[in-house]
């Protein structure tokens, strides 16, 4: 069963940056914490709002609650097609944090996932076929 690993929540703060008091966005959305808004209300039972102040804990809580209840869902629901491995979904729900769901929709589109699966694809043909040429020339060294 897929879960949000501590990688995860590493790779999402690192790029989101935590910020205890409540601020405008760039699109003058109000948002604290590790990027969570409004839209996390369901999660956080608070309303983000000028003059918010919240603990790290907090903020750390209301993150990994935010991705296991909003985001993992999103990225789980096509892992029975594309079988991800715990470190592709880690990126999937980091990546699908980064841009939000917007209006509740899962951001991807199938195309998306089945780019990204034919990339993978083609990932793994080329490290095995470098693999395959060291494994030869290390026993042409060896030789």
């Amino acid at each position: 069963m897929a879960k949000i690993t501590e990688n995860c929540i590493k790779l999402v703060k690192e790029f989101e940056g935590c910020y205890l008091k409540a601020y405008k966005d760039e699109v003058g959305v109000w948002t604290i914490g590790y990027g969570i808004t409004n839209s996390d209300k369901s999660i956080t039972g608070t309303t983000i709002k000028q003059g918010l102040v919240i603990t790290k804990a907090q903020a750390d809580t209301w993150l990994r609650k935010s991705l296991e209840k909003k985001y993992l869902p999103l990225v789980t629901r096509y892992n029975s097609k594309y079988d991800w491995n715990q470190n592709q979904i880690d990126a999937l729900v980091s990546f699908c944090y980064n841009i939000g769901s917007i209006g509740g929709r899962n951001p991807f589109r199938d195309f998306t996932f089945k780019r990204l699966h034919l990339e993978l694809d083609q990932t793994r043909r080329l490290q095995r076929k470098c693999w395959n040429i060291t494994k030869r020339e290390e026993k042409y060294i060896r030789a």
